[in-house]
């Protein structure tokens, strides 16, 4: 068969070949503000690739939740390479939830502050949220990274020290990121940004090699000139930013009545315990500089705005939602915690930074004011019923019609698969791999993509909910079982609280398994879909686990799996 014999390619290969119109115009003029318009699926992707390749500056595109994020990210990625683009996560996944951003978070997002400090030209995708959050300006974050070169004279004493001040935790063996151990005259440590544990050697005051060893063997692997050390934290406190914000806290409890437990509780915890956990809703407190993301970008940086709504509406919402969230603080402590006016940027400050870089809006709502307009004409993926009939027909259709037809699948997998199943049907079709959420029809270049999710709705499954309606406390907790990494969902417990919340001691073995499949449904299907990593093995290990727990054989259990 003629197609199947033909080779599959990566997206990135053949996305370049004919440029939107919109672009090809703005590239003209550059006005400092745009609207690109007639946009659909997930054609802006193929637009912001397009700008960076044309313009080689960096692009940072804002949209409005951390889904449309991870995917816009993939996107593309998939059209300029894993290594051009980046995701800076919101730093508050739930506003007020009182606790410090999650380990991963943390380094993404040092991950981008970095490669902007180096001046590094990237695709940087986000959520308008970020933009409100407020971090270290870039010369405080810059001045709290150590820098290690071999050679360099440094005593292990110092380094240690500064490791522990910068909420590192000393440890007898170096297993996890966040820690470090000392062994005479070598120094194991797991920082951020590193693919694995560093390995630092000392003759005297001198380090003698850098090296990444591996964690569970102990044996040093790759070696390497120099290493970039960033704090544990966004927001490292000394011993002088705590004692202001103790004092401040007294003499608000001078003035406040009934504050004194609240303030006794966190002075024991910040001063006698050395626990920052959640400081960052008490940040106002400890008087620390500030800035914005914006502050990090280059003056030339390009500004995406992919959203519907405006940057007004959209930061309103933002200082809504974190009101709405203030609930969730304690009572005792809810007069202490930073208000959302304290922890933000205020929204008229953030337009005020945006509008000193060029911006460009996808099919945004603006005031067409002052504002170069720029028209595509994109129309979205059809919708075809669960047969291919359909779809063999509109394919075909098209192609009379002149019209190049592109096929977009998630892996080489599904791309045969897709070509065993229509190739005798549409042998014109061209077949690429690449992450694409949704397919379009580009009238202007007369192309069509279509993206296998679609075709056989796999993402659907997943139950990826764009509205920005506003949902109630029962739907935010099903949302929180499962988290989203690199657009793949996890559990968001351990399988042990997972274990404990379902499994009874008469819950039947079938019980578990059907609870388990209806809450973690898109995580197991996203295990069939995208194959069996590490976590599986932990997965499986789990229910054979419950299964023993609802029933003595576990033979029978391990059968059933």
């Amino acid at each position: 068969m003629y197609f199947s014999t033909m080779p599959i390619k990566p997206l990135s290969e053949k996305w370049s070949e004919k440029r939107f119109p919109c672009v090809a115009q703005w590239l003209e003029s550059r006005p400092d503000v745009s609207v690109f318009n007639g946009l659909a699926g997930s054609s802006d992707a193929f637009v912001i690739a397009d700008i960076f390749t044309s313009t080689n500056k960096t692009v940072l595109v804002f949209v409005e939740n951390g889904k449309r994020a991870e995917f816009l990210a993939q996107e593309c990625a998939t059209l300029l390479g894993d290594e051009k683009v980046i995701l800076y996560p919101s730093r508050d996944a739930v506003p007020y939830n009182m606790k410090s951003p999650f380990g991963p978070v943390v380094e993404a997002r040092f991950n981008v502050l970095s490669q902007l400090l180096r001046g590094e030209k990237r695709v940087i995708v986000s959520v308008h949220a970020s933009l409100l959050q407020k971090i270290l300006p870039p010369r405080d974050l810059f001045n709290k990274i150590i820098r290690v070169h071999a050679g360099d004279a440094i005593a292990i004493e110092t380094l240690g020290s500064w490791l522990i001040d910068n909420g590192f935790r000393r440890e007898t063996m170096v297993q996890d990121l966040g820690t470090f151990c000392v062994r005479g005259g070598i120094v194991d440590i797991y920082p951020f940004l590193s693919a694995g544990p560093i390995r630092m050697e000392f003759f005297g005051d001198t380090v003698e090699s850098i090296r990444e060893f591996d964690v569970f063997s102990q044996k040093s692997k790759t070696v390497k000139t120099s290493l970039e050390i960033f704090p544990m934290k966004e927001f490292i406190v000394d011993s002088k930013n705590l004692e202001n914000a103790l004092t401040a806290l007294e003499r608000f409890s001078q003035e406040q009545a009934g504050m004194e437990e609240a303030i006794r509780k966190l002075s024991h915890q910040w001063k006698t315990v050395s626990d920052y956990e959640a400081i960052e809703w008490f940040l106002h407190w400890f008087s620390l500089p500030e800035a914005s993301l914006l502050e990090y970008a280059p003056s030339d940086a390009l500004l995406i705005w992919d959203d519907i709504l405006p940057p007004d509406r959209r930061f309103e919402e933002c200082m809504l939602n974190y009101r709405r969230h203030l609930e969730r603080v304690p009572g005792i402590f809810l007069p202490l915690v930073s208000t959302p006016e304290k922890l933000l940027i205020p929204g008229q400050r953030m337009e005020e930074e945006m509008a000193c870089f060029s911006r460009i809006f996808i099919d945004t709502a603006v005031d067409s004011k002052n504002i170069h307009h720029f028209e595509s004409s994109c129309s979205e993926q059809p919708v075809f019923p669960q047969s291919l009939e359909p779809l063999v027909e509109d394919l075909t259709r098209r192609h009379g019609e002149g019209e190049e037809i592109i096929l977009v699948c998630g892996n080489t997998g599904h791309a045969e698969r897709l070509m065993e199943l229509i190739g005798d049907q549409c042998p014109f079709a061209l077949v690429f791999t690449g992450f694409l959420f949704r397919g379009f029809v580009d009238k202007f270049n007369k192309r069509v993509i279509y993206t296998d999710a679609q075709i056989f709705k796999w993402l659907e499954r997943n139950k990826v909910d764009w509205s920005d309606e506003e949902r109630s406390d029962s739907d935010e907790e099903d949302d929180e079982r499962i988290v989203y990494i690199d657009g793949i969902s996890r559990p968001s417990k351990p399988w042990d609280a997972i274990l404990n919340e379902i499994v009874g001691s008469n819950t039947k073995a079938e019980e578990v398994v059907k609870i388990v499949y209806e809450r973690y449904r898109s995580f197991i299907e996203d295990l069939l879909e995208y194959g069996w990593p590490a976590p599986v093995t932990r997965f499986l290990a789990w229910l054979l686990q419950a299964f023993s727990h609802v029933t003595p054989n576990l033979g029978w259990a391990i059968v059933l799996l």
